[in-house]
Order: C-alpha cells, then structure tokens, then sequence
C-alpha cells in the first residue's frame, strides 16, 4: 500500500511536523449510528446502506522536523476516502481537540484516515501515516 499525498505549502520544518500527529490505530473507535428502520413490504428494492461512524483519537505533536517547538497550532485536517490512492474527502478539526467523530460512512465499507497538522501561519504539514477502519 501505498499514500500519495496531497499538495502542501511548506515552511522551514515544517513540512513534516504531521508525522508525530499519530493516528493512533487502536484509538480508532466505531460506533454504528442510524440503522435500516422499518424494511419494505413486498419491494424488492434492498434497503438502503446503513450508516456509521469512526472516532479518531490522535497525539498533538509538540516538535518541528527541525527539532524547534511547535507551538502555534491552529488546527487539524482530517482527511479520508476509500481508496488509499487519494482522500477526496476532508474535516477541518479545531486546535485543542485530540478526538473527532467522522458520520455519515457507509457501513461494511473500510475507509481510509490521516491527518495533517496547521500552523498559526496557515501552513500545512505533510500527510500523518494513514489507519483504516471497517465500518460495522
């Protein structure tokens, strides 16, 4: 398996600062959300996809690659698809948060998760190492 990443902005050491933001695989939580309800009576449709979700828990990183501190985070990316080639879908995720619930996934469906990490400056770090979930 393979990530390519997306396009950065990078600064001097910062470029990297992302790859301590650990998504931590066994902190990865899930939680079935929503349900098949009532079915169809005599249809022969098959009922739609149940919906779920995933909680990612993740370590604030403390450093740069150079070593120097980082201390003016202003927030997190979260980024996720399908596919390891790409995540076509992303959350903007507040500084100060170390969890976030992603909803609405298809249930019985593996997506794909990393993060990067935003400085006060805007500039974003390179992709963190990728966890991926079944959804129950």
């Amino acid at each position: 398996m393979r990530v390519v990443p997306l396009p950065t902005r990078h600064r001097h050491g910062v470029a990297r600062c992302a790859r301590t933001l650990a998504l931590l695989a066994p902190a990865v939580l899930f939680a079935a959300c929503g349900g098949g309800g009532a079915g169809s009576t005599g249809g022969t449709a098959p009922p739609p996809p149940t919906q779920g979700s995933a909680t990612l828990s993740w370590t604030v990183p403390t450093t740069r690659t150079d070593g120097t501190p980082l201390t003016e985070i202003a927030g997190f990316r979260i980024y996720y698809g399908t596919s390891m080639e790409g995540y076509p879908n992303m959350v903007p995720v507040a500084n100060g948060l170390t969890t976030y619930m992603v909803t609405n996934l298809t249930s019985g469906t593996t997506y794909h998760f990393a993060a990067t990490v935003l400085d006060a400056s805007g500039v974003e770090s390179d992709l963190s190492n990728p966890v991926s979930a079944t959804i129950p």
